[in-house]
């Protein structure tokens, strides 16, 4: 009686652990890691019995046969859907990072320059540009802002100063009008 016991206990024990570990190799099975020339490119697909429709204004990221690639409304492959980040083979130094929902852009997207000075920082929804893109100088410090809203641009501005106590003043100036 005692060892049916012990038997049922461990077994339970068992048919507990394995969703987990079935959660874990689906977790394994969707991360890819693709090296190029001097790149090293981490990044997550989509399970393929989540795929829809394409539609034919977005530009969807995927992934087959040991590569990446883009296509305009349409795709050849596993979409990329979670965090993708590209890295310099040599020094480890990131590039770019971002995320994937179901082949396309989405949220906030950096890169950067090899010696790991930020370029650029920009806004996706849906896969089009939305909100800000602020590209930065060889020092990191904002030199223009683009505004998009649906991949459209908004306003433009060029901030020679945007940092300093100049660009501050201006600021105050311009909401109290």
């Amino acid at each position: 009686m005692k060892g049916n016991i012990k038997l049922l206990a461990l077994l339970s024990l068992f048919a507990a652990c394995k969703p987990i570990e079935l959660k874990q190799l689906d977790r394994m099975r969707r991360n890819i890691v693709v090296q190029q020339d001097e790149l090293t490119i981490r990044a997550q697909v989509q399970p393929e019995d989540q795929v829809g429709q394409p539609k034919l204004a977005y530009t969807y990221y995927w992934f087959e046969k040991g590569r990446i690639g883009n296509t305009q409304g349409a795709h050849s492959g596993k979409l990329l859907h979670g965090t993708y980040a590209v890295y310099d083979r040599s020094s480890k130094q990131p590039l770019e990072s971002g995320t994937f929902d179901k082949g396309l852009k989405t949220g906030r997207w950096l890169s950067w320059n090899t010696s790991g000075v930020l370029k650029e920082c920009h806004n996706y929804r849906h896969g089009l540009l939305n909100g800000p893109l602020i590209r930065y100088d060889s020092l990191g410090k904002p030199a223009d802002a683009v505004k998009y809203r649906n991949g459209t641009i908004l306003v433009a501005k060029i901030r020679k100063d945007s940092t300093g106590w100049v660009y501050k003043i201006k600021r105050l100036f311009k909401k109290k009008k």
